[in-house]
C-alpha cells in the first residue's frame, strides 16, 4: 500500500472536526400538463382578447357581431336607398325635415293636411310655395285679420313675425286644386324660353279695389330676367297674363 493508499493517521489531543450539517435538497417532481388544461387556458386568453374586441368595436360579447365590422354602415334614406356612411345625430336630436316639393301635387296635399293639424283649418291669408316648402300667413283666430307667419319645409319651424293681413282676405287652400297651378306652370314654361317656376302664391280676395276673382299666381322666368306670371281662379279660368314673349317667336296665345 503506497503513501497515497494509506489511511489518515489518527493524532491524540487533536480537536475533531465537525462536519457542517447538511440541507436536504427538496426533491424536484416532474409534473406533467393535462392537455385539457391547455385548451381551457387558451380558451380563456382568446376569449378575454375577444372581450376586449368587442369592448373596443363598441359591442357587448353578446351582442351578435356587427356586419362590416371596421367600417360605418350605411345610411338608409327616407325611401330605403342607401347613401354612403351613416352620420347619426346626437341623442335627443330631431333629424332633419325632407324638403317637400309643394309645387307638386302630392307636396300640396302633405301641406294641407299638415297646416290641419297644425292649426284646425286650411285657411290662410296667402301662402307661397316652392320647391323646398311653403310659406305662410296664417289667421291667428276665426275672425280678424291678424295673422303669425309661419314656414313649413315637412315641419312647422316655430312661430315668426305677427302682424294684420293688409291686402288679402281668407282663402281656403282646400278650395284650390293642385292640378290648376301645375297646368299653369305648364303654360309658362311654354310662354318662355328656358323658364322655370320659382313660385306660386295663393291669396284670398283683396281688401280693397276690383276683385277679377284671381287666386293662384304662378311665376315663372329664365337666367336673362325674361318671364313673369300667369293668374287664375282657384279652378283653373285664367285671369291674368303678364309674360315676355319667347326670345325670337311671337307672344302665344291662349
Amino acid at each position: 500500500m503506497t503513501g497515497e493508499d494509506q489511511w489518515p493517521v489518527y493524532e491524540p489531543g487533536a480537536t475533531p472536526r465537525t462536519p457542517e450539517p447538511r440541507t436536504p435538497e427538496k426533491p424536484t417532481v416532474a409534473r406533467r400538463r393535462s392537455p385539457l388544461l391547455a385548451v381551457v387556458v387558451a380558451a380563456c386568453v382568446l376569449g378575454g382578447a375577444g372581450a376586449a374586441g368587442l369592448a373596443l368595436l363598441g359591442g357587448e360579447p353578446d351582442d351578435p357581431p356587427a356586419a362590416g365590422a371596421g367600417r360605418e354602415p350605411a345610411d338608409v334614406a327616407v325611401d330605403g336607398s342607401v347613401d354612403g356612411p351613416a352620420v347619426r345625430p346626437p341623442p335627443g336630436a330631431q333629424p332633419a325635415p325632407v324638403p317637400v316639393d309643394v309645387l307638386t301635387a302630392r307636396g300640396y296635399r302633405a301641406l294641407l293636411a299638415a297646416l290641419e293639424r297644425r292649426t284646425g283649418s286650411t285657411e290662410v291669408f296667402s301662402v307661397s310655395l316652392h320647391a323646398t316648402g311653403a310659406h305662410l300667413e296664417v289667421p291667428v283666430d276665426a275672425t280678424t285679420r291678424r295673422e303669425v307667419r309661419i314656414s313649413w319645409d315637412g315641419r312647422f319651424d316655430g312661430p315668426g313675425a305677427t302682424g294684420t293681413s293688409v291686402f288679402h282676405d281668407r282663402v281656403d287652400l282646400a278650395d284650390v286644386d293642385p292640378a290648376v297651378f301645375v297646368r299653369m306652370g305648364r303654360q309658362a314654361l311654354r310662354a318662355v324660353e328656358d323658364a322655370t317656376v320659382s313660385h306660386v302664391i295663393i291669396s284670398g280676395p283683396p281688401t280693397s279695389g276690383p276683385d277679377d276673382g284671381t287666386r293662384v299666381r304662378v311665376y315663372a322666368g329664365n337666367e336673362y330676367g325674361e318671364g313673369g306670371y300667369l293668374g287664375a281662379t282657384a279652378g283653373g279660368s285664367v285671369t291674368r297674363r303678364h309674360l315676355d314673349r319667347p326670345v325670337g317667336g311671337p307672344r302665344p296665345t291662349g
